[in-house]
Formats: C-alpha cells, sequence, structure tokens
C-alpha cells in the first residue's frame, strides 16, 4: 500500500491546486492534508480539534483521490503537468483581467 499512497503523495506535493479536473481536485485536497500535517506535526500536542481536522482532510483526499491510487507514475506526472498548465492559463487570465 506504501508503495502506492508514496507516488500519490509525491505528485500532490509537487503540484498547484487547479480545481479544472478530478485530478485537480485531487491534488488540491493532497496539498491541504499536506499543508496541515506540517503545521500540525511541528507541535508537541495535537488537539481533538487539531486530530478531527486532519481526519477530515484525509478522508476528503481520501474521497477525492480513489481513482488514482493505482495509476501510473507516467501517467499521474502528465495529469500534474496538465493541472500546471491550467493554472498557468488561469493566473494569466487574472492578470491580464485586474
Amino acid at each position: 500500500m506504501i508503495k502506492r499512497i508514496f507516488p500519490l503523495f509525491f505528485v500532490l506535493a509537487a503540484c498547484g491546486s487547479g480545481e479544472k479536473t478530478p485530478f485537480c481536485q485531487c491534488m488540491k485536497a493532497g496539498d491541504e492534508l499536506n499543508a496541515y500535517s506540517a503545521t500540525i506535526l511541528e507541535k508537541d500536542e495535537i488537539t481533538k480539534e487539531e486530530e478531527s481536522k486532519m481526519n477530515e482532510l484525509k478522508a476528503k483526499a481520501d474521497k477525492l483521490c480513489k481513482d488514482y491510487e493505482t495509476m501510473s507514475g507516467e501517467k499521474m506526472l502528465q495529469l500534474r503537468e496538465d493541472c500546471t498548465e491550467m493554472n498557468a492559463k488561469d493566473e494569466a487570465l487574472h492578470i491580464v483581467e485586474d
């Protein structure tokens, strides 16, 4: 199981947070989970509220990413690039609109 999860978290951590596709939504959820995990891992104690939020974020990421758990690393990298490109285009549009 760890062999399947490691590539997924690698891709999630390495990509932007676009929401154009289900895969991009999965990555955004993974990014949120990773960021929150990093903040509470620095603490000596974790409160019940923090633990609850962590469980909610994990459940959200699990739900959004369930279709990608067994996907090849090559395919994940392609989807990651697609999300990155969509994010770049969205950011460019926001700059032009402002």
